[in-house]
């Protein structure tokens, strides 16, 4: 490889990876179902090489029976079922379990807020 090639992949993956930062979100975290009261871990700010997402999503009714609240993207709908409790469990067993550096509180991800959720740095 040139000289050329090289210095345009190095420019390449720099540019890639300041895109991928500039797409965050500020975390955000939705009253659930079950658990309102889950305490926040220490590291819910820590930037980490994997996150787990959480998939928000309408609620469905069938013939006005359903749970929860009507606008799911204010949280109290079916997508907060066991939230954040078993989100927050799960992360930590993947940081106790591999070599994974994994941060302890979720990421709640909406499809409806725009292409952004696609350059999130966990996908």
């Amino acid at each position: 490889m040139g000289y050329r090639a090289i210095l345009g992949a190095i420019t390449g993956c720099a540019i890639y990876l300041g895109s991928l930062y500039a797409f965050q979100r500020p975390f955000r975290e939705y009253p659930g179902l079950e658990y309102n009261n889950f305490p926040l871990p220490s590291d819910w700010d820590h930037e980490a090489e994997w996150t787990f997402a959480r998939l928000m999503y309408p609620q469905y009714r069938f013939q006005g029976f359903g749970y929860g609240s009507t606008n799911w993207q204010r949280g109290n709908s079916m997508w907060t079922q066991d939230y954040p409790r078993a989100d927050r469990h799960f992360s930590r067993a993947i940081r106790r379990l591999s070599r994974i550096d994994a941060r302890s509180a979720e990421q709640p991800v909406n499809l409806d807020d725009g292409d952004d959720v696609y350059n999130w740095p966990w996908l």
